[in-house]
């Protein structure tokens, strides 16, 4: 049987090894690991509450990050399912690193790997809703170019025919002039489709995120399908939006 054949089917088809929260025959079982634990988020207005995020979806993405010198590359899964929002950082062979858990905006953290992060865990997710959710409800401005305020952040938003390009924020009770910047490159008409670069000045770290697989995630009349990260191997209840 040949590798490819062994992956399991946990994610639609996306071919990624081992990213089932129970893990599917012929994949690594990665070590043992210590119960998820919450997770203080400093302010939880600067995340958008899981169950508001909508359609229900998956997506697999490549991610290259810098961090000073250090330099490495993962694989992520965000789905929202259930009005909740998992986040799953993985190797490149598939071996589960971390994953973060949200509900409404409680989080939890359960670490699968004796690796460690160069800060703290509720950054990346932060940063997630930053890119993605946060601001989804605004509308594109009638000009390029729109400057608002929200939670503490200066938000600066370059528009191009009603497409996002730029996104830069400015935390304002920050000591240091940093700023964090997002770029939005071409592709489908949800952000998670497109690819982006993400550099947090304030923490010194930069992200390329090229999404490699997008999934809406079909609902029954009782709710949304069970979520494919919780399906044994084998079932696949999700459709990829055509």
């Amino acid at each position: 049987m040949t590798r490819e054949r062994r992956r399991p089917a946990l994610l639609v088809g996306l071919g990624v090894c081992a990213v089932a929260l129970a893990a599917a025959p012929g994949c690594p079982r990665p070590p043992p690991s210590p119960p998820a634990a919450a997770l203080d988020v400093d302010d939880p207005d600067l995340l958008a509450s899981s169950e508001a995020i909508e359609p229900d979806f998956l997506v697999h993405q490549r991610v290259h990050a810098t961090f000073g010198e250090r330099e490495l590359v993962f694989q992520a899964v965000i789905q929202a399912a259930r009005g909740r929002l998992t986040v799953i950082a993985l190797t490149l062979q598939g071996a589960r690193v971390f994953t973060l858990e949200q509900s409404g905006k409680r989080v939890s953290f359960e670490r699968h790997t004796e690796m460690a992060l160069p800060f703290s865990p509720k950054h990346i997710l932060v940063d997630i809703h930053r890119a993605y959710f946060r601001f989804a409800a605004s509308a594109p401005p009638r000009g390029d170019h729109r400057v608002f305020r929200q939670k503490g952040e200066i938000v600066r938003e370059t528009w191009r025919r009603g497409v996002l390009i730029d996104r830069v924020v400015e935390l304002a009770a920050a000591e240091r002039p940093e700023r964090i910047a997002i770029h939005y490159g071409s592709g489908g008409p949800r952000l998670l489709e497109r690819p982006l670069s993400y550099r947090n000045g304030y923490l010194g770290y930069t992200l390329v995120v090229t999404p490699l697989r997008f999934v809406l995630l079909r609902k029954s009349p009782a709710g949304p399908d069970a979520p494919p990260l919780l399906r044994p191997a084998g079932s696949s209840h999700a459709t990829e939006d055509e």
